[in-house]
């Protein structure tokens, strides 16, 4: 898999993260809306704040998978980064000592 496919793959996996925050703050939305609408009763209420509850529960464990995603996406930058600053010190080593045998002969 080639960088180009890897972006596609998280622009579509981020694309549907928004997806699933917009669905639930919409569902959220509408709960609160029909609550503030009709009567309240005991039971209603009861569903209703459960339901709200829930949501905010999904909300809040999709922002903490966010959180996480993000963290290893910057782990995942710093290590290649390192690899790279890497392989440029061994290119410069091997130069460095075609130098010296170069300068020897």
């Amino acid at each position: 898999m080639d960088c180009y496919e890897s972006g596609m793959k998280l622009s579509k996996l981020q694309d549907g993260e928004s997806d699933t925050k917009k669905r639930i703050n919409k569902i959220l939305k509408q709960v609160t809306e029909l609550h503030e609408k009709k009567p309240a009763t005991n039971k209603r209420t009861a569903k209703i704040n459960m339901i709200i509850d829930l949501l905010n529960q999904l909300k809040e464990e999709e922002e903490s998978e966010e959180e996480e995603d993000d963290k290893l996406e910057s782990m995942k930058k710093l290590e290649e980064e390192k690899k790279l600053e890497l392989m440029k010190k061994s290119e410069e080593e091997k130069k460095l000592e075609l130098i010296k045998k170069l300068e020897e002969e």
